[in-house]
């Protein structure tokens, strides 16, 4: 079996949205594309990581995602390899509105 509709039928029994079923499938098929579907190793990871940063220029929220769509294929594979750090987020806080725009929108 396509080791991809396997790795998308455990995300299923293990309750993963329908969301996150198809971004983990999409960038592990990347990833797999990118080593060639050759090994995964610590270096092949590292190197991935590297190539979306520099090539694709992604932002951290982004590689985050990357890392934590691998991490979760390296559990459904039961393959042990220590992964980066995850990369520091600016937390956004929401727009608050002036007094004045509150007493206009009663």
């Amino acid at each position: 079996m396509d080791p991809l509709k396997e790795f998308g039928n455990w995300l299923i029994a293990n309750g993963y949205s329908d969301n996150s079923q198809r971004v983990y499938r999409q960038r592990i098929r990347d990833f797999l594309q990118f080593i060639d579907n050759g090994e995964i190793t610590e270096k092949a990871v590292q190197d991935y990581l590297v190539y979306l940063i520099q090539n694709k220029e992604l932002k951290s929220r982004s590689i985050n995602g990357y890392t934590d769509a691998i991490s979760t294929f390296l559990k459904f594979r039961k393959i042990r390899v220590d992964l980066p750090r995850r990369h520091k987020t600016i937390k956004r806080l929401p727009n608050a509105i002036s007094q004045d725009q509150l007493e206009q929108s009663i």
